[in-house]
């Protein structure tokens, strides 16, 4: 059961993601104990880091976007 979507979250990444969630589209790869584990070992550290990217394909989109970014703040 899903709330009704929000419009003014329309053509955002949050909408996106439950495009995609509700279609199928997107496929969750790897390893979800592994994942749940690397976040706890995280979630206990006592100066965690503000971002845990888990898995290739995350970290080069993660990259991706923070260097569009840096260069978009360069070109100033």
């Amino acid at each position: 059961m899903q709330p009704e979507p929000i419009t003014v979250y329309d053509d955002t990444p949050a909408h996106q993601t439950r495009d995609a969630v509700n279609t199928g589209s997107w496929v969750i790869t790897g390893d979800p104990e592994r994942m749940a584990d690397a976040m706890t070992v995280v979630a206990d550290q006592p100066d965690p880091p503000l971002r845990l990217v888990l898995g290739g394909s995350s970290y080069h989109a993660v990259r991706d976007a923070l260097s569009s970014r840096l260069g978009e703040l360069e070109a100033q």
